[in-house]
């Protein structure tokens, strides 16, 4: 039988389209247009995302905290460097935490002592250009402690802030290791005014007076903090006093936590117990800080950062190399019940080294930063940018019953809009479906009305 030469040439223009679908990014796969240079030469322990595309990122690297470009090239604009004192100690500066706030200014918070040269301890704010916000006040204080057992030196220091949230657009909870700001006593915790005045209002004496390292802070809607650290979780109520209405009792570390729209709370540290049940390294509570015991998620090792998508889905990063018992190396994607996300990654897929932070992008796209030095196998240190979602697929092209079509194959829930054209300039949509676990078959019984016309399918 003698094919249409519409036929033929749809098709044609079909397998065009279709031809590097096999090297198609597929969630999880490292995204090459994204490649971070200088100033990232040190591991990424926090990202956070400008407006305007721009990524602000801290860590252990020169000047310990940079701005780069949509693309990963940095941003020469940006002026901020921070240091310690010079002979203080023989550990570098660093930054753990990098807050925006609504105005644009940046928070960053971290071990350093100096930024652009003016004295600034664990905490500060940048304008916009990365100059130092001189209206916010200093900074933690701590105490050093050095001592000595040859031929090796110790060197300890509690005025370090390794969390930063914001309450009402400008108020600033800390958390880290440290026991005063600005010459008032607080352990481990701190509420500020917007210009950095301590809040006396927030209490100083949550735990009795014990000095916690809190490594985590989480503002609810409702105005109660959550913190962990190395006390496990607490919650406290607007005024510093614990919550003792929530009640979870982890037997280690709390590295993250990540409150979701439902209001339950999703935790991950170095942990086997939470409540008493095993509960290896992440687990959800209820609002109510009970065990969600229809989280099934577990890991080897640590969870060091955990990031929850639009869609529900739960991306953590950590020590770790089994989760759930199946291979993924320091990064993986959960579903909401807590399974493992197959199709993000794979079990030879990963970084050759832990990842601490996440940022996600509009689209979709997930940036990851540790202290690693490949992804995926390809040599990308310290930072990467990877597709979120795999992106939709043709098959089965073919004619029924004189109707030209073919099935469009992708993840769960993704809204695929299909579309035609004549030119490959100028598209139009011609049906949009919700895809589920089985293909959604479409077909175009005007097909024939045009010498050639061109199909895609995007993502909504």
């Amino acid at each position: 039988m003698k094919i249409p030469l519409h036929f033929t040439l749809a098709l044609i223009a079909l397998l065009a389209l279709l031809a590097p679908c096999h090297a198609a990014p597929k969630a999880g796969d490292v995204d090459a247009t994204f490649v971070a240079g200088l100033p990232v030469n040190g591991p990424v322990y926090s990202i956070a995302l400008q407006t305007n595309g721009q990524v602000i990122v801290g860590g252990d690297m020169a000047g310990a905290v940079a701005r780069l470009n949509s693309d990963g090239t940095a941003d020469t604009n940006f002026l901020a460097g921070v240091s310690i004192v010079a002979g203080a100690t023989s550990a570098g500066e660093e930054i753990d935490s990098i807050v925006l706030q609504p105005d644009g200014k940046v928070l960053i918070g971290g071990f350093f002592n100096h930024v652009n040269g003016i004295t600034r301890n664990g905490i500060a704010r940048l304008n916009t250009n990365g100059n130092l916000d001189t209206g916010f006040l200093n900074g933690v204080q701590g105490s050093w402690l050095a001592y000595s057992i040859p031929p090796f030196s110790f060197y300890s220091y509690a005025g370090q802030v390794d969390s930063i949230a914001l309450q009402s657009g400008t108020n600033v909870f800390l958390g880290g290791d440290f026991n005063s700001f600005n010459s008032v006593t607080h352990y481990g915790i701190v509420r500020l005014n917007s210009d950095g005045v301590v809040n006396t209002n927030f209490l100083d004496h949550w735990n009795g007076g014990y000095i916690p390292s809190t490594f985590s802070t989480m503002l609810q809607p409702d105005g109660k903090v959550l913190i962990g650290g190395d006390f496990g979780i607490a919650r406290l109520n607007p005024d510093g006093h614990r919550d003792t209405n929530f009640v979870t009792v982890v037997d280690q570390y709390v590295n993250s936590i990540v409150v979701q729209p439902d209001g339950k709370v999703l935790i991950g540290g170095n942990f086997t117990l939470v409540n008493g049940t095993n509960q290896n390294n992440i687990a959800r509570v209820n609002t109510n800080g009970t065990l969600d015991t229809s989280f099934v998620a577990t890991t080897d090792d640590r969870v060091f950062t955990i990031a929850v998508q639009p869609d529900g889905k739960v991306l953590i990063g950590g020590l770790f190399h089994y989760v759930n018992g199946e291979a993924r190396s320091h990064v993986a994607r959960l579903n909401a019940n807590g399974t493992l996300d197959t199709n993000f990654l794979n079990g030879e897929a990963g970084t050759d080294g832990p990842v601490i932070s996440f940022a996600l992008q509009p689209d979709g796209a997930i940036l990851i930063g540790g202290e690693f030095s490949t992804v995926n196998g390809a040599p990308l240190p310290y930072l990467a940018r990877l597709y979120g979602k795999t992106p939709p697929s043709i098959g089965n092209v073919g004619i029924i019953a004189n109707q030209f079509g073919f099935n469009v194959t992708g993840e769960s829930n993704q809204v695929v809009v299909v579309e035609a054209s004549t030119n490959l300039l100028n598209w139009i949509p011609l049906r949009t479906n919700t895809l589920g676990l089985a293909p959604v078959y479409f077909s175009d019984p005007k097909w024939t009305n045009f010498p050639r016309r061109l199909y895609r399918a995007r993502l909504q």
